[in-house]
């Protein structure tokens, strides 16, 4: 995307962060602390949050799913 479209997709994102927030919790609950600790389970989770959060964007908000990566940059495991 052009500089520009990825600021206003970015700025639309921000405005919706809790809901994104909350979509995102949906896909993590199902994880299980074993899946975190393999490189392939963290692949296929990332893929999963990556998926869900695009089709929530294009079905439920008629937005463009401009996600193309997602990164666990951290977890704490209570």
């Amino acid at each position: 995307q052009p500089s520009i479209a990825s600021d206003l997709f970015i700025s639309a994102l921000a405005e919706i962060e809790a809901d994104l927030v909350s979509e995102i919790t949906n896909v993590i609950l199902e994880v299980e602390l074993g899946q975190l600790e393999s490189v392939g389970g963290r692949a296929r989770l990332t893929n999963a949050i990556k998926g869900h959060v695009n089709e929530y964007l294009e079905q439920d908000l008629d937005m463009f799913p401009g996600i193309t990566e997602v990164f666990i940059i951290n977890y704490n495991v209570i």
